[in-house]
């Protein structure tokens, strides 16, 4: 999901990161992802607006996992970091705070999640994803786009 407050967009995405530990339960992690979503913004009068938006995001930050000693296949983690988003929005209404606009924003990025092992081959990591990147609406001022949502991370083994 994202949204400007006023009007919210549901889609997809995909991504792809690496993470590398660099000491203990601490990892740095590289993330590239492509996003797309539509909705509808109903005015007060009954006027229906399409709205789109799509994204490529760069992004990179740090994780802190925490294990759990009763259950060694269990692995929750929390992350922090920042974005850089090559963005386009299409928020055609009268009231938006957003409008019709592109360009490169940023902001900071927050997850957090488990590493379930469910085999040696087999890996499962649902994670709640949260960010906000700041961007210049088609007024050209500052406006915070929020993201979030949940994902479900699939590793196979070879």
């Amino acid at each position: 999901m994202t949204g400007d407050g006023d009007s919210s967009l549901y889609g997809t995405q995909i991504s792809l990161e690496r993470a590398v530990v660099f000491h203990d339960q601490w990892a740095y992690f590289l993330g590239l992802s492509s996003a797309s979503a539509n909705g509808e913004y109903v005015a007060e009068n009954g006027t229906i607006t399409s709205l789109s938006s799509s994204t490529t995001t760069i992004s990179g930050g740090v994780k802190r996992s925490f294990q759990v000693e009763e259950i060694s296949q269990l692995l929750p983690f929390i992350g922090a970091g920042i974005s850089i988003q090559n963005y386009n929005y299409q928020f055609s209404y009268s009231d938006s705070n957003i409008g019709d606009t592109s360009g490169i924003g940023m902001g900071p990025l927050f997850n957090a999640g488990v590493r379930i092992d469910l085999l040696k081959q087999f890996v499962l990591i649902p994670s709640y994803n949260f960010s906000q990147i700041f961007i210049h609406s088609e007024k050209s001022e500052l406006y915070g786009v929020t993201s979030s949502g949940f994902s479900l991370a699939l590793i196979f083994r070879f």
